[in-house]
């Protein structure tokens, strides 16, 4: 009976040990873009677009005040293209504003657009799009 007891002891201890040492101790799961929109790129849109691009003032007519949720952007996805565009050429924001982002921040921001653009295609892949009505036959009017 001992024996049997110290079998099963050292059974049930080898298993938890192999569980403990295999769960690691941050999960590997990447943030959702919806998450990192609300970590980094509302507090950038905040911080460094606002100020020329709000509901006081829209500089080039953009305005992106009302950019509060991934939704939005999926709407305004053609603003966000423009926002890559000028990001990456350095243009955005301008060199006379002070307060100029880090470009640790400019490449989060920047690779999250990629990232938000690659998601929306490959979600639409093989979608035609709105579909127009076809005339049913070629007779002719006189």
């Amino acid at each position: 009976m001992s024996r049997f007891f110290l079998c099963a002891s050292l059974t049930a201890l080898a298993g938890f040990v192999f569980v403990v040492t295999t769960q690691p101790d941050k999960p590997d799961v990447e943030p959702t873009l919806e998450q990192r929109f609300a970590d980094d790129v509302l507090p950038f849109v905040k911080s460094h677009c606002l100020n020329c691009h709000g509901v006081d003032k829209q500089e080039g007519k953009l305005d992106l005040s009302g950019v509060s949720s991934v939704a939005v952007v999926i709407k305004n996805h053609l603003t966000w293209d423009l926002v890559l565009e000028r990001l990456e050429a350095g243009e955005m924001p301008p060199k006379k504003v002070p307060q100029q982002p880090t470009p640790h921040e400019r490449t989060i921001v920047t690779e999250w657009i990629k990232e938000f653009r690659e998601r929306e295609a490959r979600r639409h892949a093989g979608d035609p799009g709105p579909v127009l009505a076809r005339r049913l036959s070629n007779a002719n009017r006189a």
